[in-house]
């Protein structure tokens, strides 16, 4: 009778015997796999628009596009199943909550659950309950965890250093002094008086005493 052939177990798979917790994959397949990815991956182009707002974005179709032959290239396999679901906004917004597990063809499963949401209105105009809402948050889930576990770009990203309420660099720059003053009537040349104005301001603000003298008979 045959000796029954022994399979090999990942060396991570289960946790670290010194700290009791998940071990993660150090440099193996699944982690080379991924930067792999990273390496070949192309920028999507946004070809979806929001008429309404009046934007362009990445649609899930281009990502999957760009991305699948990718992940299937290097053996990446990605399982997403539904952990909750809520609804705010007096129940016009429902939101549920997505885990995702990343595993390799090697048999190595990263051994932390990866979880993103999806959010969707789900009122129609009339008020009634839209039942495309429960399939479109699985599938905004899905796009926004593509990109950042292969760091997919888009142009899209969201900065941490832009306010809230930041306008364009284009917009502010036709709210600008020499336009405002254009939409006057004014020149666009600036007096005497707008200088002397402007420097009052500006070492008003600072605390600092006006120079006075010194800059207006150096001005004359």
């Amino acid at each position: 009778m045959s000796t029954p052939t022994k399979i090999a177990i990942p060396a991570f798979a289960g946790t670290d015997k010194s700290s009791g917790a998940p071990a993660v994959p150090s440099g193996g397949g699944l982690v080379a796999a991924i930067a792999a990815v990273m390496t070949e991956v192309h920028t999507v182009a946004k070809r979806g628009v929001n008429e309404f707002h009046r934007y362009q974005y990445a649609t899930i179709g281009d990502i999957l596009k760009e991305i699948t032959p990718l992940l299937g290239k290097h053996g990446i396999v990605i399982f997403q199943s539904e952990t909750g679901r809520a609804m705010f906004d007096e129940d016009n917004v429902i939101v549920i909550e997505y885990a995702f597990t990343v595993a390799h063809a090697s048999g190595e499963i990263w051994p932390h659950t990866i979880k993103q949401t999806g959010v969707s209105t789900c009122r129609n105009s009339k008020g009634g309950w839209d039942d495309k809402s429960l399939n479109k948050c699985p599938t905004a889930a899905r796009k926004y965890f593509l990109l950042a576990l292969c760091q997919i770009p888009t142009g899209e990203e969201a900065d941490a250093d832009q306010g809230e309420n930041e306008r364009p660099a284009k917009q502010i720059a036709t709210q600008s002094w020499p336009a405002r003053r254009a939409r006057r009537g004014r020149s666009l040349r600036p007096t005497l008086a707008d200088s002397m104005s402007a420097i009052r301001r500006l070492t008003a603000r600072m605390s600092v005493k006006p120079p006075g003298r010194s800059i207006a008979s150096s001005i004359r």
